[in-house]
């Protein structure tokens, strides 16, 4: 958290920070981070889980308050069809 805290400490809401995951979190670990990232207000959560299960992507975002993002790790109409069905995104890539 002290690389966000600092730039919130440092420019406020002036900036929009928006944070890379890089698919390597599981649900549970996911949700933890998002939670305590909350009061830093990110205009988004990237990549935070593997592309293929849109169902965990619906779990996470029922667990945090802050917005998604995914989908540069995917390729394939069928693959952001099932993402976008799950109403999980507030963006897609």
């Amino acid at each position: 958290l002290r690389p966000i805290r600092m730039l919130r400490d440092r420019f406020g809401e002036s900036i929009e920070i928006l944070v890379e995951f890089h698919s390597m979190w599981s649900v549970p670990a996911a949700a933890r981070i998002a939670r305590a990232l909350e009061p830093y207000k990110p205009m988004w959560l990237e990549d935070m889980l593997m592309p293929g299960n849109p169902g965990q992507y619906r779990e996470l975002a029922e667990a945090t308050s802050l917005p998604l993002c995914a989908g540069e790790r995917m390729a394939g109409k069928l693959a952001f069809e099932a993402l976008l069905a799950a109403r999980a995104l507030k963006f897609v890539m």
